[in-house]
């Protein structure tokens, strides 16, 4: 063997190699795939977690307001009178102890001191605010459920789109094979005298906007596929797409039955519900300033330099009642007034997003009951136009028939075709938006719907 027939074979066998390691490289993806992996990798997400974790530390740091404060304060004071005291002299009784050592003044003040207070009324507060933090916690992970819901619906969206351009990019192509029969027949007829050029000119015009719709089809698969790849995080060529689902599960579920499980489930509820609650615990804590404040401490002195009449350790014990009252009160009294119309606020706007939930529940529902009759209503059109075209092409081969009726009954078939695949996929993608919307997998309402139907 030559040299260049060497380098030929050499060269053959690398492209096969590196053909097969690319084909065996990609790896197929189910949905779920897609799905859990896209979920660990977003980027939004673990922010979410992130913020989680946060609102958690906040909780738990309010908590500690729970427990008594406790203070120690030590004293180490050389002391100078000016002018300078004068010895205080007790003359001496017999028979009783000297007293003039007593009103001694000491020359240093060594003491320590150590106080715990526990107020009372304000453990009111801290209490509502303790839940009110932990309410914001739960609040955040229910965002974060939200947020992965929609990142799911998105990736299903993404994940159909391309199968759905996958099933119409074959369609072109069976039909691309359809228009070379045609131009073949076409060729014959023209060179035996049957028709003239117009009739192969049609079809060879017919394959061009095929070749510009299926260049179309294969512009988006790619952009499709990338923003797949980007959710993922992972490039567009290390995987495909495995597809293995019945086209079509029915609605069965009524809009009633759907707004009860919106009620239970869905995220954004859950999080109103926990708002209006964060109302009402800071409608609370805004009253907290205008009562009476009560609070229990006790504690213990130790004095290094003691004296008769301070003595070396002091115990004490007690409570403290305060009310501060002023023009501070106004203030207090307008902050109230304010946490009351804050409250109202977040209770109306809470009544106004349950009725935009509800009216996008019905939409959707609404929006599934129609893609259902765009899928009957495709599935009708195939064998409408499939047995169209069957005669169409018999006609046409005894030339019974034109070349523009033949191409109109190929193209009546092929977007026949087209619109079942068309809505057969958006009814998947509308019944996922319904899944994220209402909060429960996917599969808990594929399993209500089959249950719903038997």
């Amino acid at each position: 063997m030559g040299g260049k027939g060497m380098k030929k074979t050499l060269a053959f066998g690398l492209a096969a190699y590196l053909g097969w390691h690319l084909a065996s490289a990609q790896e197929n993806l189910t949905l779920d795939q897609c799905i859990a992996l896209s979920l660990r990798e977003s980027e939004a997400l673990r922010a979410d977690e992130r913020g989680v974790e946060a609102t958690q530390y906040d909780s738990n740091t309010l908590f500690w307001s729970y427990f008594p404060t406790t203070s120690i304060s030590a004293t180490y004071l050389k002391l100078f009178f000016e002018p300078p005291l004068e010895k205080i002299v007790i003359p001496q009784i017999p028979g009783m102890t000297d007293l003039s050592g007593a009103f001694d003044l000491p020359e240093w003040a060594r003491t320590i001191d150590i106080t715990i207070a526990q107020p009372v009324t304000p453990l009111w507060s801290v209490w509502k605010g303790h839940d009110a933090k932990r309410l914001a916690a739960e609040i955040a992970t229910f965002r974060q459920k939200a947020h992965a819901d929609q990142i799911a619906a998105k990736v299903a969206e993404y994940f159909y789109s391309y199968l759905m351009l996958t099933q119409i990019e074959t369609l072109l192509n069976e039909t691309e094979k359809q228009l070379e029969r045609y131009a073949a027949q076409a060729q014959g007829f023209v060179e035996t005298g049957m028709a003239d050029k117009r009739a192969v000119l049609k079809v060879s015009l017919e394959k061009s906007k095929l070749a510009k719709e299926r260049e179309q089809v294969l512009g988006t698969k790619t952009v499709v596929k990338r923003a797949l790849s980007l959710l993922m995080n992972r490039p567009p060529d290390s995987f495909d797409l495995d597809y293995d689902e019945p086209d079509f599960t029915p609605m069965t579920l009524s809009r009633e039955i759907l707004t009860e499980i919106q009620k239970q489930h869905r995220p954004e509820i859950k999080i109103l519900e926990r708002l209006d609650r964060i109302a009402d615990n800071l409608d609370d804590i805004a009253l907290q300033p205008l009562i009476p404040t009560i609070a229990v401490t006790g504690g213990y002195k130790h004095n290094f330099d003691d004296t008769l009449i301070n003595p070396e350790g002091t115990f004490f014990v007690g409570a403290v009642l305060s009310w501060t009252f002023g023009f501070d009160t106004m203030k207090h009294v307008n902050a109230y007034r304010k946490a009351q119309s804050e409250k109202a606020i977040t209770l109306l706007t809470s009544i106004d997003a349950r009725k935009q939930m509800d009216l996008q529940l019905s939409h959707l529902h609404a929006d599934l009951a129609v893609k259902e009759k765009e899928i009957a209503i495709a599935s009708a059109s195939i064998e409408a136009a499939a047995e169209n075209l069957r005669i169409e092409e018999a006609k046409y081969q005894e030339k019974l028939t034109t070349e523009t009726d033949l191409l109109a009954a190929s193209l009546q078939e092929r977007q026949a075709k087209t619109s079942y695949i068309t809505a057969v996929f958006q009814y998947k993608i509308a019944l996922w938006k319904l899944a994220a919307t209402i909060g429960i997998p996917l599969d808990r309402l594929t399993r209500e719907l089959n249950e719903t139907s038997r």
